[in-house]
């Protein structure tokens, strides 16, 4: 998690064990008391104490001799997620673009140095990524995180690959910073990013940086058996890039 002070220790250290014990039920609820200890390296009596008040708070209920969370946590993020003005205006247009190109549509912004998905949007037989609304994913691996990245100075690039890394999740993906770099200023000269099974094997997706109050962007993502070719390069990556200058409008003229 974010928060750190410059020592690298957290500087509410109950604020920290709450947040991880809520990961875990998220992760893999429920849980009993001596799983939840031993999993984030705390007592028995340290975990009961904090789940009694986040149960007192509505964040977890028990389940028999278990703990698992509530939906209170769901209703947080969308509220949050509903004043963005981002959002409301790119929902639409990402609803449209779903059915027009029959995959996986996103729309991340940058926080902390990973691109946050605030939104997906998905029609007929277009899979779902194994990820959730709110998850945060490395930047140098996605395509929309590569054009969010590319939206960005090479001094903040760099500081945030000093940050994370560039850790591999396949074959495919840049773990070099000056061919990530490269990659990068070949993005903002194009306008768009790729990406081919750097992340998730078989897995291709194409993403254009959203100008506005956020760093963003939005990309379509299906299977590489698909995305491929003049269909992937030329048709997707023409109604990504015409979405996009919609939404910017519309950003524009509110």
């Amino acid at each position: 998690m974010g928060g750190m002070d410059a020592d690298g220790r957290y500087p509410v250290n109950a604020t920290k064990t709450s947040f991880t014990l809520l990961e875990a039920l998220a992760t893999d609820g429920p849980l009993g008391v001596t799983d939840l200890a031993a999993r984030i390296g705390v007592t028995k009596g340290t975990v009961h104490n904090h789940l009694t008040t986040l149960r007192s708070l509505g964040y977890v209920k028990q389940v028999d001799d278990r703990y698992d969370l509530t939906l209170r946590s769901l209703a947080t993020g969308e509220r949050r997620r509903n004043r963005m003005r981002l959002f409301r205006v790119a929902k639409p247009y990402l609803d449209n673009l779903t059915k027009t190109t029959g995959q996986y549509v996103g729309l991340y912004i940058e926080e902390t140095g990973r691109a946050t998905r605030v939104y997906h949007a998905t029609c007929g037989d277009a899979q779902f990524t194994p990820s959730v609304n709110g998850d945060r994913l490395p930047l140098h691996a996605t395509a929309a995180g590569k054009a969010i990245l590319a939206s960005m100075s090479d001094d903040r690039v760099e500081a945030c690959i000093r940050q994370h890394g560039l850790d591999g999740w396949t074959d495919g993906t840049i773990t070099d910073e000056t061919r990530l770099l490269e990659q990068l200023r070949k993005v903002r000269d194009d306008g768009v990013a790729y990406s081919r099974a750097e992340r998730i094997e078989d897995v291709n997706g194409v993403a254009t940086p959203i100008r506005g109050e956020h760093r963003a962007a939005i990309c379509v993502v299906g299977p590489a058996d698909v995305l491929n070719g003049r269909h992937f390069e030329e048709d997707v990556t023409g109604q990504v890039l015409s979405t996009a200058k919609k939404i910017e409008l519309d950003l524009r003229s509110g």
